[in-house]
């Protein structure tokens, strides 16, 4: 099943995002990306003047020119994009963080070779310069990232920089998803409401509020200014997802399926892992 079939099964249920709290949510996304493609920046060009003081086969001190470190400059921005080492990376593993990071290095390293013949000042740095300038700026690359999450890890456990999330769900699948949340509490990700459509006792050992009324749901998710709604449920109960996507129109940011695994080998293009367990976008990712 593709991201459009499940979008059509739920009849076009997700609304546009809302205008207040969504952009203010995006302008703290964009203000992140652009301070992590300023360092970036700083890495490249720091660098390069670092591996300038590599010298080679004389004494003469070898700089390479302003036109090539223009080039590796847009070309790891390009390529960072590219890979989405920008995207928000909140409950993603950082393995794959750091992967992606080495792979656009890599990738903007090979397409400033091939273009070295073509760039006037490209003479003036020799292979071993260049080759310790891409080493050492790849390492930093990795430094600063482990060290930013490694940073934000205490401070979503110290309870600043959260993100509330209320669940959608009946039975075990549902406890399990919560506790998953509190399993991860560096991710950021709390569980502040769980609605139980079968409207019968849910206890969880998280101590979540827990509603079998989607009025009283709804009250509770504004009253605390959710931003997430994850449905842990089978697909087949798309009569339910749709009442509680209409329910809230265009108040929740982001909306997102958490399948159980065991039928994910079905779903195609729309899947992501969060704290360690599949999830499926029904609404663009904003934070």
């Amino acid at each position: 099943m593709t991201a459009a079939a499940i979008r059509n099964v739920y009849d076009g249920a997700v609304c546009p995002p809302m205008v207040c709290r969504t952009t203010s949510r995006t302008a703290v996304s964009a203000t992140r990306s652009m301070l992590a493609g300023s360092l970036d920046f700083a890495v490249v060009v720091s660098g390069a003047f670092i591996a300038s003081y590599v010298h080679v086969e004389d004494d003469s001190l070898n700089r390479p020119g302003p036109w090539l470190i223009v080039c590796v400059v847009l070309l790891t921005l390009a390529a960072f994009s590219m890979f989405g080492v920008y995207e928000p990376w909140r409950g993603r593993p950082l393995s794959a963080l750091i992967a992606r990071t080495g792979a656009g290095w890599l990738v903007a390293q090979l397409c400033a070779l091939a273009l070295l013949p073509v760039l006037p000042d490209a003479g003036l740095v020799e292979w071993p310069q260049f080759a310790y300038w891409a080493g050492l700026s790849g390492v930093a690359f990795i430094v600063i990232r482990v060290f930013a999450c490694a940073v934000l890890a205490h401070v979503r456990l110290a309870g600043f920089d959260l993100c509330k999330v209320a669940i959608v769900g009946d039975g075990a699948y549902a406890t399990d998803v919560i506790a998953g949340l509190a399993s991860a509490s560096e991710s950021g990700f709390r569980a502040v409401a769980l609605y139980h459509p079968e409207g019968d006792a849910l206890t969880t050992r998280e101590a979540v509020p827990t509603f079998g009324d989607l009025d009283a749901f709804a009250a509770a998710v504004r009253a605390e200014r959710v931003t997430e709604l994850w449905f842990a449920m089978p697909m087949s109960d798309a009569c339910v997802i749709q009442a509680v996507l209409r329910e809230f129109g265009s108040e929740i940011a982001h909306v997102r399926v958490v399948p159980d695994e065991h039928g994910l080998g079905s779903i195609s293009g729309a899947a992501t892992r969060l704290i360690d367990m599949p999830t499926i976008n029904l609404a663009v990712p904003l934070v």
